[in-house]
């Protein structure tokens, strides 16, 4: 930093840029910039007085990094950014389980990327079904099938039989007097018609002749 009189100024030394922030110092008698978005006056008084303490840390920072007040003669045309992790794909070495799939939803696990640390997770697929088999038989009217259902409710059926049909007992009711005949076929589930009808016999009397007596008539009984 040189003074002549009550001017002051001070000389660039470098200037950094790190990504789209520039900062630079340059030489003026009134105005000067640190950084874009920085602003501080530098007044044409002494320097002890005038200079506002609130933009001298600015500047001493700024001029320690070229070398301590000593000058910047030597000091790195530009200032090297920051280091970066090189670009990847992410790979976990190890998964661990935290949601296990079942046969209707999928599962989760979690790892961590093995350069550069990263929590990953990814999905696991669903499982295949777990079947208890049921046989149910045929019966007169309905099929048989297999029935396969699983423990979160699916279920599906297959290997149909179809219905057995009706076992039938005939039974031969005959003819009464007032009431007809017929035979009566019935299965074990329940299931009966009846077939062969013959009508009712009629009645077969016997005459009983009952002779009058002092004070009664007589009469013919058919029964």
């Amino acid at each position: 930093i040189a003074f002549a009189g009550d001017k002051a100024f001070v000389k660039s030394c470098f200037t950094a840029e790190h990504g789209s922030v520039r900062s630079y110092l340059v030489t003026g008698t009134d105005e000067h910039h640190i950084s874009e978005n920085k602003f501080f006056t530098w007044h044409t008084d002494s320097f002890g007085d005038s200079m506002r303490f609130k933009y001298i840390l600015p500047i001493l920072l700024t001029l320690l990094s070229c070398g301590l007040l000593g000058g910047c003669e030597n000091a790195p045309a530009t200032v090297p950014p920051p280091e970066e992790t090189t670009p990847h794909t992410h790979a976990a070495a190890a998964w661990e389980t935290v949601t296990p799939p079942t046969c209707s939803a999928e599962g989760k696990a979690v790892g961590n990327c093995i350069v550069c640390g990263a929590p990953m997770e990814t999905p696991l697929p669903t499982v295949a079904h777990t079947y208890t088999d049921t046989v149910v038989p045929p019966a007169c009217e309905t099929e048989g099938y297999t029935r396969h259902t699983c423990a979160c409710g699916y279920t599906y059926d297959s290997d149909h039989i179809p219905p057995t049909g009706h076992t039938l007992t005939a039974t031969v009711v005959p003819p009464a007097c007032e009431t007809e005949g017929y035979t009566r076929h019935t299965c074990d589930c329940g299931y009966t018609y009846d077939s062969d009808h013959t009508p009712p016999t009629g009645h077969t009397l016997t005459a009983t002749v009952v002779p009058p007596a002092c004070e009664t008539e007589g009469y013919t009984r058919h029964a």
